[in-house]
């Protein structure tokens, strides 16, 4: 008997986000225009996420109240943390030219 493995919800979205902006981004060179790439990507991979949440995932393990609240802390930790490093990255790459 197989049994199928689940998945909190969401989970193949998120993963299909996260596979979809780093392949955008050499779309966005092929194209030129490394802008458009990631966004590219990240349509790319809530589509195909989407389609895989729908069909792998048909009964997801919900999320507490608890659990929801400590992942958008998280979120927005990373978030901020990531503004941050791009902001230094711009001041460092402007302050050389």
């Amino acid at each position: 008997m197989v049994t199928k493995k689940q998945y909190i919800e969401g989970h193949f979205i998120l993963s299909g986000v996260t596979a979809g902006v780093p392949v955008g981004i050499p779309i966005g060179l092929w194209i030129g225009n490394i802008a458009i790439g990631p966004i590219i990507g990240l349509v790319l991979g809530l589509i195909v996420g989407a389609i895989l949440e729908k069909r792998l995932n048909p009964n997801p393990i919900r999320l507490s109240e608890f659990e929801k609240a400590r992942q958008r802390k998280w979120t927005w930790v990373g978030l901020v943390t990531g503004v941050v490093v791009l902001t230094i990255i711009a001041i460092i790459y402007f302050m050389q030219k």
